[in-house]
């Protein structure tokens, strides 16, 4: 076994002791439970630890070109991951009025033009919803 590191038994675990009586942080428990009780129920987690959020009201796209709709897109949930420091940097350039437009845009990987539209279409339920996961990831 490297150095520095203790093998923990199952019992040791409960006491928060390993074999070698060192002290022992248990990641998880009542703090992790207590962080996922501020997701949203209908929010997924990801094999990547990334969420997605299936909206209780999607959105329609319509894609226009020259005036003209040659498509549209339905937008039924946000995959949303943890920000970057670069992300961080963007959101906090922005405006006031655009910040959490943009939060959402960088946490969803979608540009930022395409999510003020789908903003603005968004149940305000989808927005606290896809923020509360930001700020969750955020911590």
């Amino acid at each position: 076994m490297p150095p520095g590191h203790a093998e923990l038994e199952e019992s040791d675990a409960e006491i928060g002791r390993s074999s070698r009586d060192e002290a022992v942080i248990e990641e998880g428990g009542e703090e992790a439970a207590s962080r996922a009780a501020k997701l949203p129920a209908r929010a997924v987690r990801n094999d990547d630890g990334s969420y997605t959020l299936p909206l209780l009201k999607p959105v329609e796209l319509k894609i226009k070109k020259s005036g003209v709709v040659i498509r549209t897109e339905n937008v039924d949930e946000l995959r949303l991951r943890e920000l970057t420091g670069a992300d961080m940097r963007i959101i906090l350039q922005a405006s006031a009025d655009m910040q959490p437009v943009t939060t959402l845009a960088r946490a969803a990987d979608i540009a930022t033009q395409r999510m003020m539209v789908i903003f603005d279409n968004m149940g305000a339920r989808d927005i606290a919803a896809a923020t509360a996961i930001v700020s969750f990831l955020s911590e």
